[in-house]
């Protein structure tokens, strides 16, 4: 095994203990009952009792092992995004991206609770990156770009079924895949179409699977909620100033990320544009929606906010730019990733 899969692998196990840290020890909540027992999501509901043998007083006494399903979620969530930022950034890209990742209270707790938090953010980031993989095969051959298509349909109704909102992850999909075949955009079209058939085949699959009226979840499901006046009890703030308090190193580093952006031609490409086109919005849609609503939309956002701050901070410290500016950048980076590391540790225990 290589030296920087081994590292990734070491920042994935601490992802994984502090999971289940959080998991162990905690019975199951209202919230969670409600998800695992009748929610209108059939993945969780699946996910939550594998294979409907587990008696819900069994898993209400030990919480651990319908957690488990959600804490893997999580792992490949992580897995997912080391992957892509590793081919795009190179292996500073990927270290820092799992960094920010592996110690937000985001990440985990959605991989520590039962909700469909984790496997919509795994199914929407590979929404977005098997339609970007897909627009580069379509010169390939027929196998490459079948396998292409097929996990793009995968990933987008892993994502609907899960949660209906994360279906809107295939919007940008298309826009990248089309942005990207400007010559092929007949045939991204119709590998589009396929891997949209898939996605309906599994959406539908696991409804049937999960012995649930598809219509009826659908009425029940929450789509885009602005502002509502029916959030039930407002926002829990001693829940969210911790919140903040443990994502105020990541967000300060996003700061910095954004201003870079802003003042370096150089920064302004692809491959950093592309992710905080798709986290911008959803963490500002965060604040136009109800508490448990946008703490989902940031959860969405969050792996796309972690490639865009790792793009631009693996392109200060390139070597070719050697000098104060990349030592002054290096050392913030550390520091604030120490500090990032330091609050999720501490706060953690409070939610």
């Amino acid at each position: 095994m290589t030296r920087p899969r081994l590292i990734a692998l070491c920042f994935l196990f601490l992802f994984l203990a502090q999971a289940f840290w959080m998991a162990d020890g905690r019975r199951v909540d209202e919230e969670e009952l409600a998800a695992g027992n009748a929610s209108s999501s059939p993945i969780v509901r699946l996910a939550a009792h594998p294979g409907f043998w587990l008696e819900l007083t069994l898993w209400k006494a030990d919480p651990r092992l319908p957690r488990l399903s959600f804490i893997v979620f999580g792992l490949l969530l992580g897995g997912s995004l080391w992957y892509v930022a590793h081919r795009l950034y190179g292996n500073r890209g990927g270290y820092i991206a799992l960094a920010l990742y592996c110690f937000s209270p985001l990440s985990i707790l959605a991989a520590a609770r039962i909700g469909p938090d984790a496997p919509a953010a795994w199914g929407f980031y590979g929404t977005v990156f098997y339609a970007i993989a897909l627009s580069h095969t379509l010169d390939a051959s027929a196998r490459d770009r079948l396998l292409r298509a097929a996990l793009f349909g995968l990933s987008l109704g892993l994502a609907a079924a899960a949660l209906y909102p994360a279906a809107l992850g295939l919007l940008p999909a298309l826009a990248f895949l089309f942005y990207l075949a400007p010559h092929r955009r007949a045939a991204a079209l119709v590998w589009a179409a396929l891997s949209v058939a898939i996605a309906g085949g599994l959406f539908g699959g696991v409804h049937l699977w999960a012995g649930m009226d598809l219509v009826a979840s659908l009425r029940v499901g929450y789509f885009l909620a602005f502002r509502p006046r029916v959030a039930s009890g407002g926002i829990p703030w001693p829940a969210v100033v911790p919140l903040f308090l443990a994502c105020l190193p990541a967000l300060l580093l996003f700061g910095l990320a954004l201003l870079t952006v802003f003042r370096s031609r150089r920064s302004r490409y692809f491959g950093n544009l592309a992710p905080l086109a798709i986290g911008l919005p959803l963490a500002l849609l965060a604040l136009a929606t109800p508490f448990y609503l946008s703490v989902r939309n940031l959860v969405l956002a969050l792996p796309f906010l972690c490639l865009f701050v790792a793009g631009v901070f693996a392109d200060l410290l390139e070597e070719e730019f050697e000098g104060p500016p990349s030592r002054l950048a290096r050392a913030v980076l550390l520091v604030t990733l120490a500090l990032n590391a330091l609050a999720c540790l501490w706060l953690l225990p409070r939610f």
